[in-house]
């Protein structure tokens, strides 16, 4: 089944900031072909391939009757793409073959042709992965060692979906209770035939497990989702009803085909009638044809949001025939010379409109000039099929063979060219910038390679900022919209001072009636504490959302902070009732609980929250807090182990549990978990201090003194805590300055009051100190 998924509907849940994230190409599909009843693609009659359904047929995958289940959805109007198969048959058995079929699949035997018995250890980061196959199922391990060999930081994810073919790489998906998808850090690459980290998380301070997937991500990689119609847009959460569709199908660039189909059951309706019922995309006419492809290969930049959904509109709401830049903005960034430089994985759209066939073409050179989308050159004729393309308007004495086979030498990638292999020399594969681990066709089309070694080891860098500008002026928006969406994508860019002033004058003079563009604004004040402008422009973006679960949730947030306790109770109550099973909404009740010191309603909202989405560091960290400040110290510890699990980069935790454990009278496992996080973080001032703590309190005086003298150096070091660790150490060795050490440490901290559990600690250590005789 590839479409619409009969499957009871998730309803809208959690909140995933709008922005783009690098996934490995975007795909789509572009059609031809048309209907005729009379004749399958096996040349029997239509009618023998199968009997119009009856009127139960609802249930039945492509039957008539099947869309009325898709009433309210984004994809109402569409059916089971195996519909087609009945009269289509050869061209959507062609298409199966195609990477676009393969674009998302889930992880069954049959679709894992990887060795799953392997180990990878990620260096960076200090983390193993360990991939097994377990009782049919595909598992991704984490962990990390102790010296000894044990484990620790442990977190198991059985992998649910797989998005690509294998031709570049294949990148892992898992979801939760709530309807989100995460994507794991580990992938497959295609030019290592091996795993290895994902780009994006190559550094030491990777996302893990907790990279969120967005809809504009799966909204590429597969079919459209049954998702509630208007549930596609800013404001609501970033879930998917399961199962997903398996790979992109026949409806992304024809358009829905239930009228189609039921058309083409009543022999009573013309073949041009069942014709005009679904698209035929050749039959569209000029930017419409190229904007089917384009809607899923075309993405100026993917590590910056370079793509957007215009305000109000849904990632989901084109259909074919649509006009893109009246659903989307694509900005693009920097000059000409950094634009044609800069080269990524999905610049496929982007790169081809750079090339003088496209741009000397008057609009007749396209993608499908040279790819048909319901079938794939096999790779021994490859060669031959695009040569043949590019002999439609060049003939061979055109281009110098002598002079790019001399010029091999210089260039490795043109060195073993075979005669005639147009694409090779003037569309050469190369290392893309954004997925460093990927070589791809550059789409771009010059008549002189370039001289530079296009596929030498490249490491991952961060993406190059530059001013945004419209990358299709002469589409869509009038001059006062583009300069607000332009301002925008440069707020998203750097929410600095001179950005949001602009982006402010832009809304003021544009006055659009979305929540998006108000959210933002205020989410830029209040991190540049203008907290009064901040939360009149929450309650506009609300007031613009009435329904949008998470921007009435950020509402509630912010009146909690400026102690308006009722005012964010109302808002959580409002957000309990249109969305009662969203994360956010039992955070909402746990931070009111805790306001009121309700600690176990705040737990049992916590814990819900965890349920839901057991990704949520937040949610475990507020958990743990409630069980310290219950003096739950045992059940604290576990909240902040699970944590680690999650994220085993929060060096907070490890203090946490470590300070916990001094308190219980374990100093020595404190100095083992203190140790873990240290070996991430070695100049990490609070677990430094922590470990002196550790040290004093296992009565382990000379090495306390020395680390106590490390911490001090630290550049972020509490001086206060350093110099109290210090008197402590010096107590411990019978040293006479240790008192008056100590009266220092406790004046600088009378100085500069902290509420840290540290400092709490060591105050009345050496106050009893001084208070002994």
């Amino acid at each position: 089944m590839r479409h619409c998924m009969r499957t009871p509907i998730a309803r809208p849940l959690p909140f995933v900031s709008v922005r783009f994230v690098a996934l490995v190409l975007l795909v789509a599909v572009s059609g031809s072909g048309g209907c005729d009843r009379e004749q399958t693609a096996a040349g029997t009659p239509a009618a023998a391939a199968g009997a119009p359904p009856s009127a139960d047929a609802g249930a039945t995958p492509g039957g008539v009757a099947a869309v009325v289940q898709n009433v309210g959805l984004v994809t109402e109007g569409y059916v089971d793409d195996d519909a087609c198969t009945a009269c289509h048959r050869e061209a959507v058995e062609s298409f199966q073959q195609s990477g676009m079929s393969r674009t998302l699949v889930p992880a069954t035997p049959e679709n894992i042709f990887e060795d799953w018995q392997k180990d990878y250890y990620h260096e960076a980061s200090k983390r193993h992965y360990e991939m097994r196959e377990r009782d049919g199922g595909f598992y991704i391990t984490r962990y990390q060692k102790t010296p000894d060999g044990a484990r620790f930081n442990v977190l198991e994810r059985r992998v649910e979906y797989v998005i690509g073919s294998g031709a570049h790489s294949r990148t892992y998906l898992y979801t939760n209770e709530a309807g989100e998808i995460y994507q794991f850090p580990i992938a497959w690459h295609a030019e290592l035939g091996d795993f290895a980290m994902h780009n994006g998380f190559t550094q030491a301070n990777h996302r893990g497990f907790g990279r969120r997937v967005q809809r504009q991500c799966i909204g590429c990689h597969t079919a459209y989702t049954d998702v509630p119609d208007g549930s596609d847009v800013f404001g609501h959460p970033h879930v998917f009803p399961h199962p997903l569709p398996h790979g992109i199908g026949c409806q992304r660039c024809h358009g829905g085909g239930a009228e189609h189909i039921r058309l083409a059951h009543d022999m009573d309706v013309s073949n041009e009638a069942v014709r005009a019922a679904i698209v035929n995309p050749p039959e569209l006419t000029g930017q419409t044809h190229e904007d089917l492809c384009l809607q899923c290969h075309m993405e100026p930049a993917s590590r910056i949001p370079s793509v957007s959904t215009r305000f109000g509109e849904g990632w989901f709401a084109f259909q074919p025939g649509d006009s893109l830049a009246d659903q989307r903005f694509y900005a693009n960034f920097g000059d000409e010379t950094m634009q044609r430089q800069r080269f990524e994985a999905n610049h496929h759209g982007y790169r081809m409109r750079m090339s003088k066939c496209y741009t000397e073409s008057a609009g007749a050179f396209t993608c499908t000039t040279c790819h048909n989308p319901h079938d794939r050159p096999a790779p021994e004729r490859r060669i031959e099929y695009y040569r043949e393309k590019c002999y439609g308007c060049h003939a061979i004495d055109e281009c110098d063979l002598e002079s790019m086979q001399a010029a091999g030498a210089s260039m490795p990638f043109v060195a073993d060219v075979a005669a005639d292999d147009c694409a090779s020399c003037h569309m050469p594969l190369r290392r893309a910038h954004d997925l460093v681990h990927e070589l791809n066709t550059d789409h771009w089309i010059r008549r002189e390679p370039p001289s530079e070694d296009l596929l030498a080891p490249r490491s991952e860098e961060p993406p190059l900022i530059a001013p945004a500008s419209d990358y299709w002026p002469e589409r869509g928006l009038d001059p006062v919209q583009r300069a607000l969406h332009v301002a925008l994508i440069d707020l998203q860019l750097g929410a600095n001072p001179a950005n949001t002033e602009r982006f402010a004058r832009a809304l003021e003079e544009a006055k659009p009636t979305a929540a998006r563009p108000y959210f933002y604004l205020a989410s830029a004040y209040q991190r540049q504490g203008r907290s009064a402008e901040a939360l009149e422009l929450f309650r506009t973006a609300a007031g613009y959302g009435p329904d949008l679960p998470l921007v009435q949730f950020e509402l509630g947030r912010q009146l909690l902070q400026r102690n308006d306790l009722a005012g964010a109770q109302k808002q959580f109550d409002r957000v309990m009732a249109m969305a009662p099973d969203l994360p956010e909404a039992y955070l909402g009740k746990a931070l009111v609980a805790m306001r009121q010191r309700n600690a176990p309603a705040a737990t049992a909202a916590l814990e819900e929250v965890i349920r839901l989405r057991p990704q949520d560091l937040n949610a475990h960290n507020q958990l743990a807090g409630v069980f310290m400040q219950t003096r739950q110290v045992e059940r604290g510890i576990e909240a902040f182990d699970k944590l680690l699990a999650m994220e085993p980069g929060s060096m907070e935790a490890y203090k946490q549990i470590g300070l916990a454990q001094i308190y219980l009278g374990q100093p020595e496992r404190a100095l083992a978990m203190l140790s873990r996080g240290l070996v991430i973080q070695p100049a990490h001032a609070g677990l430094m201090e922590a470990m002196a703590a550790a040290l004093v309190y296992a009565k382990r005086y000379d090495q306390a003194l020395a680390a106590a003298s490390a911490a001090a150096r630290a550049p972020s070091a509490d001086r206060a805590n350093c110099t109290m660790l210090t008197g402590l150490a010096q107590h411990g060795l019978g040293q006479p300055a240790a008192k008056e050490t100590l009266m220092q440490g406790l004046t600088a901290a009378r100085a500069q009051p902290t509420n840290s559990s540290l400092r709490g600690m060591l105050t009345r250590s050496a106050t009893q100190i001084l208070q002994t005789p």
